[in-house]
């Protein structure tokens, strides 16, 4: 086997979120291969021309590119490269250098990984079957191809063998105090993280939790646009749940702040509509939940169902308010120091610097191969 290190090299990452202060699996995995000591650029369509920017760490750079025309993914694929590569080719001429790997997190844009040409590691990689639009182009053109659950990996490994599961990974961040303390009047909190727009958060189970636990303050932390659900119902649901007086919305905040609210909660959510098992099989704000230390309860989680000794997690959703009442009570058990230390030392087990040296094993494959 080949022993391949990300080291030196100039990488281009490709993802369909801009660069901001909410860092997901791209944004982390950006900054490591920085720290690394290789060249990055972070490539995104949030601009109007084609432009490089300093992050303000060092060796990272984010990109932005003015988005296609609609309509290119029906023309041929000679003709898709091409208008690919006149994207991709200023920013190596910006560099003053090729890139020596392209890793892509985007299907919906560019999903043909060779448009630069067959001589660099091309990794396609899929963190959400949501963002699963053109996986067969994607995985032939790739050298690698990455999914982080099961339902990925099927996807991919029917049109390229060298396909592997690489779970989601943990960024450590160490808390740090509060200007204010958390808002309500109870003693315990609980909390949720994550964007409340999204369809899939079971508002229904929310209240009825809430309105068996009046005496827990109900926080959710994240950013909120016009949606409110899919229905009248959904809608219905978080409107009741947003007017109940232990419920509190709290703004979002920097990736690098999350972890100074989980510290100061009591217990943490993950409430997900249980009708769609595919998009919320692997939720990435579990590892973080886990380096928390704080007792989480959980809908079912397929890819987190092994944890189950350290996830309190329903089979149903029906299941879901009784659960979270009993582990309520008993939080003083739930929170001892050894509970605690489980959840952390699982999520530090589970590191980006852990997911990279997989990353490195696999493509460390893939060139022994092509010898």
């Amino acid at each position: 086997m080949s022993d391949f290190k990300f080291r030196n090299l100039t990488i281009l990452i490709i993802s369909p979120e801009p660069w901001g202060d909410s860092f997901v699996s791209k944004h982390h995995y950006a900054r490591l291969l920085a720290r690394l000591g290789n060249t990055v650029v972070f490539l995104s369509s949030d601009g109007s021309t084609c432009q490089l920017y300093k992050t303000g760490i060092e060796n990272l750079y984010r990109a932005t590119y003015k988005p296609f025309f609609r309509g290119i993914g029906y023309f041929p694929s000679f003709l898709r490269r091409s208008f690919q590569k006149r994207k991709l080719k200023p920013l190596e001429k910006r560099l003053g250098k090729a890139f020596d790997v392209v890793w892509s997190f985007d299907s919906s844009v560019f999903y043909d990984l060779d448009s630069l040409g067959k001589d660099r590691i091309k990794i396609a990689h899929l963190v959400d079957i949501s963002e699963s639009f053109k996986v067969v182009e994607m995985a032939l053109s790739a050298d690698l191809c990455l999914g982080i659950s099961d339902q990925v990996v099927d996807r991919f490994i029917r049109h390229n063998p060298e396909t592997y599961k690489v779970r989601h990974g943990y960024s450590p961040v160490a808390p740090t105090p509060l200007a204010d303390p958390l808002p309500g009047e109870n003693k315990v909190k609980a909390l949720y993280v994550g964007n409340l727009s999204r369809d899939i958060i079971d508002w229904e189970t929310i209240g009825q939790t809430i309105h068996q636990n009046p005496d827990v303050d109900f926080l959710f932390m994240g950013p909120e646009g016009d949606n409110l659900g899919s229905g009248d119902k959904p809608a219905g649901a978080k409107l009741s749940v947003m007017a109940e007086d232990n419920f509190y919305k709290l703004p979002p905040v920097p990736s690098e702040q999350i972890m100074s609210f989980l510290s100061q909660a009591d217990i943490l959510m993950v409430v997900y509509v249980q009708d769609d098992p595919v998009h919320v099989a692997n939720p990435h704000k579990m590892l973080e939940y886990l380096a928390s230390g704080k007792p989480i309860v959980s809908t079912h989680a397929g890819e987190y169902a092994h944890l189950q000794d350290l996830i309190f997690m329903t089979d149903t959703n029906g299941q879901y308010a009784d659960l979270f009442t009993s582990v309520v009570r008993d939080l003083r058990r739930h929170s001892a120091e050894e509970r605690m230390k489980q959840r952390i030392d699982y999520a530090m087990s589970q590191t980006y610097e852990d997911k990279l040296n997989e990353i490195e094993s696999h493509i460390g494959h893939v060139l022994s191969d092509k010898k």
